[in-house]
């Protein structure tokens, strides 16, 4: 990618739009205005934001969404706002639209690393309908808009993780400010291993049924392992920050060794079930298929001084919006918020401190002389070393 032009040749559209084995390589930094929104649609998609200058790509004015498999994204910001852009109704940052697949062949492959998504109007991030092989991890979600321009009013949601037949595994995130949703799970298969929820109101973590269907909601199999639940000025202390409403007599919850707010010897004091069928629901062992293979979970305090540290987009070269909520998570300070910016009006009072800064910076890359082979024989491209190699320096 040359340019920050929204589309036309050297665009981050253009390759994202772009058929057959790809990878997006950024030599210019700042924001690329998206709105209404950037669709991907064709498969073996990388979006590589960490080849980008300092201070990196943002993405801004519309939802990312991703309606395709075998895509990696690394190392960028999508910060939506809440100016012209995509229907309030539906304004995610990003979305990962299952739609297009099927129960037999689902969107699958799915990697989102490292990233950072905010100032969303409806949740800041969705996985929906037919998915599988889906990992989100050492990303921040936080800081949707409450009270903004969603036709349903105030709408401040996290992460939802709508009926999917396959696996869905969230990894070493953090989830700040969001209402609800850090994050709400209805996935056939959910893993939920070493992550930080801060700011909640009513409920952080929900393991639910399916509102939409008219017959009984599927089983679900959750495993939620080593996650650090951190209480904020808008947490309603009256409420266990996890909650199982699924009514599905074959569901399956496993709850182990999470940490901070309500903790107790008894990992299931943490969780409120409001099925009526905690007995049959309440599983002592991770169900099978919720974790990935080889994925063992640290503790939770662990964790959360590792996540602080390394997650979301170019964590050793964070924008002021990234900084000022992990500020906020050690100091156990900031509120939900309404607004980008404040406007003077006592709901923008509440607001994300304005756009930051973010200048276009250019570089020259040289890429490895044989980007598709194998010099050193270790099952990764010379390409992809390269890769690994720009990220490593980042994080």
């Amino acid at each position: 990618m040359t340019n920050n032009k929204s589309s036309g040749a050297g665009s981050f559209r253009a390759c994202a739009a772009a058929s057959g084995p790809r990878v997006c390589i950024f030599e210019v930094s700042g924001y690329i205005d998206i709105s209404p929104e950037l669709w991907i649609y064709n498969p073996y998609l990388t979006i590589a934001g960490q080849t980008a200058p300092s201070p990196g790509i943002t993405l801004r004015g519309g939802k990312l969404v991703i309606a395709t498999s075998d895509v990696l994204v690394q190392h960028i910001r999508v910060r939506v706002g809440d100016g012209a852009g995509s229907d309030p109704e539906d304004r995610d940052a990003l979305t990962i639209d299952g739609y297009r697949g099927s129960p037999s062949n689902p969107i699958k492959n799915i990697v989102v690393d490292h990233c950072s998504f905010s100032w969303s109007i409806d949740e800041v991030m969705s996985a929906w309908w037919y998915t599988d092989q889906i990992t989100l991890s050492n990303n921040i979600f936080a800081q949707p808009l409450h009270r903004s321009l969603h036709p349903k009013g105030p709408h401040g949601f996290g992460v939802l993780l709508g009926y999917a037949p396959g696996s869905i595994s969230i990894l070493y995130n953090i989830m700040a400010h969001n209402v609800d949703r850090s994050p709400n799970s209805r996935a056939k298969y959910f893993a939920m291993l070493n992550n930080t929820a801060y700011n909640w109101t009513s409920y952080a973590t929900r393991m639910t049924g399916e509102e939409e269907l008219a017959t009984a909601p599927p089983a679900t199999n959750s495993s939620v392992i080593g996650n650090m639940y951190i209480p904020g000025p808008d947490t309603n202390l009256e409420r266990l920050p996890i909650e199982v409403s699924n009514p599905n007599s074959a569901t399956k919850v496993y709850v182990s060794d999470n940490g901070g707010f309500r903790q107790s010897s008894d990992p299931m004091s943490m969780v409120a079930w409001n099925s009526g069928l905690k007995e049959s629901q309440a599983s002592y062992s991770a169900p099978s298929g919720t974790i990935p293979q080889g994925i063992v979970a640290a503790s939770p305090d662990q964790a959360h001084d590792f996540v602080l540290v390394h997650g979301g987009a170019r964590p050793k070269d964070r924008d002021s919006v990234d900084i000022r909520v992990i500020n906020e998570i050690k100091k156990r300070a900031g509120t939900i918020i309404n607004c980008v910016s404040a406007d003077g009006s006592d709901r923008c009072q509440k607001n994300g401190g304005g756009w930051p800064s973010m200048p276009v910076n250019r570089i020259t890359h040289t890429l490895p002389a044989n980007p598709g082979g194998d010099d050193d024989g270790n099952g990764y491209t010379n390409l992809e070393e390269w890769l690994h190699q720009k990220a490593a320096a980042l994080e």
